[in-house]
């Protein structure tokens, strides 16, 4: 059997044992994991069975343990093959969507074998999402953030979490809360150094966020680049509760560069910096740094600064911001 998709590892969740998934029927089930999600039976004892998957190793077992308690996350390729190839073999997965997971964003979509096994098949998702999702806005279904594992309640298709995996869902702390003073429509208006000793050149700014659930904002910003031409831009921004720091990536149409950038905030809740490692003059490794300043709930500064070979920060660039709605 030729599989598109690659099956890079698995994971348990919660406490599951991945050597030995629960099976009523052993045969049954041997059939199930090959000819429907395309593994190749290793060994076979009388109730008990090792199948893999490129570099995942499943195990089953007839050990009377509940299936339906059961569940375990593949790392895999490209998510969308798969629930195209999954789909293509009568099995309904759940809806493709975003989950954030230790402060990382991930592709996932949800399956469940016969006999009540779930199964989370997940891929990193950024720069991937920028390119295969679009940003959810009033018309589209949010994404969520929801840390809770689903599952399919038998007979009507619903996913119903059980009293384990609920425990695992993450409760927003103050950190995260702080971001929804991004949500709204912004518009700005800003000035940028393109080249040593020369004045700055104005440009114009518009930008959207969006809630990502309760963890994540997400923003997409348009406008014209200091050289007269147009640009568009997506920001992730969130807090990692684990390194104490907010976390950002952000990507935009003129450059290929991934930009991930992590900070803090200052005592007075008004004033956010980040910091990042990316392409400076000619190319060359320099360290960035991007200061959010608040005044008030509808105006809002940004201030970018690189550090120069004298070791200081030089300002390069500053919008101010005006929410419109």
């Amino acid at each position: 059997m030729s599989n598109t998709v690659t099956f890079h590892a698995v994971h348990p969740i919660g406490g599951t044992d991945t050597g030995s998934l629960p099976a009523k029927e052993l045969g049954a089930a041997i059939g199930y994991y090959t000819h429907v999600l395309g593994f190749t039976l290793v060994s076979r004892e009388e109730n008990r069975a090792v199948l893999r998957r490129d570099d995942a190793q499943i195990g089953l077992a007839v050990n009377g343990q509940d299936p339906d308690q059961a569940s375990c996350y593949f790392a895999v390729s490209d998510v969308a093959a798969l629930y195209e190839e999954l789909a293509a073999k009568g099995i309904e997965p759940a809806k493709e969507r975003l989950e954030e997971y230790e402060g990382r964003m991930y592709r996932i979509v949800f399956a469940k074998d016969p006999y009540g096994v779930c199964f989370c098949f997940g891929q990193p998702a950024w720069p991937d999402a920028i390119r295969g999702f679009a940003i959810p806005t009033r018309e589209t279904e949010p994404i969520s953030t929801d840390r809770t594992i689903p599952r399919y309640a038998k007979g009507d298709g619903r996913m119903e979490p059980t009293q384990q995996e609920q425990s695992m869902k993450f409760e927003p702390q103050p950190e995260h809360r702080w971001l929804a003073k991004f949500i709204g429509e912004w518009t700005g208006e800003g000035e940028a150094v393109m080249e040593p000793g020369k004045p700055p050149v104005s440009f114009k700014a518009a930008e959207n966020v969006r809630a990502l659930g309760d963890l994540w904002v997400a923003a997409e910003g348009r406008g014209e680049t200091p050289c007269g031409g147009s640009i568009t831009s997506l920001m992730a921004l969130g807090y990692d509760p684990h390194r104490q720091r907010y976390a950002c990536t952000w990507v935009c149409s003129i450059m290929p560069h991934l930009w991930m950038y992590e900070g803090t905030l200052d005592p007075t809740g008004k004033t956010l910096t980040l910091e990042a490692e990316g392409p400076g003059i000619e190319g060359k490794t320099c360290s960035f740094r991007d200061v959010v300043s608040f005044e008030g709930d509808n105006h809002r500064v940004l201030a970018s600064y690189m550090k120069g070979e004298d070791d200081e920060w030089h300002r390069f660039m500053a919008a101010r911001y005006r929410r419109v709605k």
